[in-house]
């Protein structure tokens, strides 16, 4: 008899895309404090919208991985840049280290990027 554990099996969604299970943040709780992007999946659907971005990463020093979503187009732009030049390849261990900063927006809408 066959050991479940032994068949080497693993589920792939049909949609394709990657779920990273672990604990989401917000970009709020985020901002400041360095980071390691450590991967990214696109065009994501969430109650929020469609082609959101969903980032995962964890903070400079320590090994707990999160992930976030963003809808911003300057985020998205440059995550697509960062893999499209190599420097982000989880593949071969490549990773950016950054900090997302909060810039002042118009009344309550807060914009976040990378620095």
């Amino acid at each position: 008899m066959a050991k479940f554990s032994e068949l080497g099996l693993k589920y792939t969604p049909k949609d394709g895309k990657k779920r990273f299970n672990c604990q989401h943040m917000t970009l709020g709780q985020i901002a400041n404090r360095p980071i390691e992007i450590l991967e990214f999946e696109t065009d994501i659907k969430t109650r929020w919208g469609e082609s959101r971005y969903l980032v995962l990463f964890h903070f400079v020093g320590e090994s707990t991985e999160y992930k976030f979503y963003t809808d911003s187009e300057e985020m998205k732009s440059l995550l697509d840049q960062m893999k499209e030049s190599g420097a982000l390849d989880p593949d071969k261990g490549k990773y950016v280290e950054t900090t997302i900063i909060q810039k002042q927006g118009t009344g309550s809408l807060r914009i976040f990027s990378f620095t």
